[in-house]
């Protein structure tokens, strides 16, 4: 009987995923009576989502290396008010895909990032790198940001992308003009 009725449940949260004619969101039923959620409109934000979010935890990983390993203060200062920032982002990006019950299985939150050529450098060559390096992160992260402004259609993920935009930029400015204070503009 419980057999049954888990199979019949199941089928039932199938047939309510199905989106109606013309509807670009659905809302799905939560397992084990929890809140609903509204699934994000399309495979493409979905993809966004995780992979900013992979793409964030790996400049987390990055900032973590600027704070520990950096010879400038003014680069360990920078560092730790970024991280903020990104932290606040991961927080962000995660809190939309719980809402939006994307799960992050697949995420790689390893921070598996290449530092063989920065670890083989040392004081303010080590600095310049990974100033280098951080700057080429951020150039990536801002124009999938401003990629995504052409087709997310989510509200939510809209004020996300729209919120986020000014953060990355304005750490691309810190990071440029760190840069050239080091001695390599």
């Amino acid at each position: 009987m419980k057999l049954k009725l888990n199979l019949l449940s199941t089928f039932a949260i199938a047939i309510l995923a199905i989106p109606c004619a013309g509807q670009d969101k659905i809302v799905l039923p939560a397992a084990s009576g929890g809140p609903d959620f509204e699934a994000p409109s399309s495979e493409t934000e979905t993809e966004f989502v995780k992979d900013a979010l992979e793409d964030n935890l790996k400049e987390m990983s990055w900032l973590n290396a600027g704070m520990e390993k950096g010879t400038s203060s003014e680069l360990k200062t920078q560092a730790a008010q970024m991280l903020d920032d990104h932290k606040k982002m991961d927080s962000d990006l995660r809190n939309y895909a719980s809402k939006k019950g994307i799960l992050l299985t697949d995420i790689d939150g390893t921070g598996n990032v290449n530092f063989l050529n920065v670890k083989r450098k040392k004081g303010p060559s080590w600095d310049k790198e990974w100033t280098t390096e951080m700057i080429s992160k951020h150039r990536k992260e801002i124009k999938r940001f401003e990629d995504a402004q052409g087709f997310v259609t989510d509200n939510d993920l809209k004020n996300l992308v729209a919120d986020t935009l000014p953060v990355l930029r304005s750490h691309l400015e810190t990071l440029i003009k760190l840069k050239a204070a080091l001695g390599e503009g």
